[in-house]
């Protein structure tokens, strides 16, 4: 299923290595919102944007088959520009046989 969302980070490569699942998704500067969650929250209105860009990516995967799994504060990225971007979705089916692992990105 096609995820091109302006919301969730794009997929650039799924790849199955010594039988596990790694992703890698096109970079989105800023932080996650575990990080920045200080800054994001200073006021109602910041929150329920954030919560509606969330919100619109999940839409978005769901209504193509495609479930997210956890969703954590670490799997959703706030860019420079103040938007949010949901990551880490699972790819249940894409190796039946291969569970899925999700890796933190490294520290830059």
């Amino acid at each position: 299923a096609s995820l091109d969302h302006p919301r969730i980070t794009a997929l650039c490569e799924v790849a199955e290595l010594e039988g596990y699942v790694h992703s890698v998704r096109k970079y989105v500067e800023g932080d996650d919102l575990q990080d920045g969650i200080g800054e994001a929250a200073r006021c109602p209105g910041d929150v329920a944007a954030l919560v509606a860009g969330v919100a619109e990516a999940l839409d978005c995967a769901h209504g193509r088959g495609v479930g997210h799994g956890l969703v954590h504060p670490r799997h959703v990225l706030v860019g420079a520009d103040g938007a949010t971007h949901a990551g880490a979705f699972a790819f249940a089916g894409a190796f039946a046989d291969v569970p899925p692992v999700v890796v933190d990105p490294p520290e830059l």
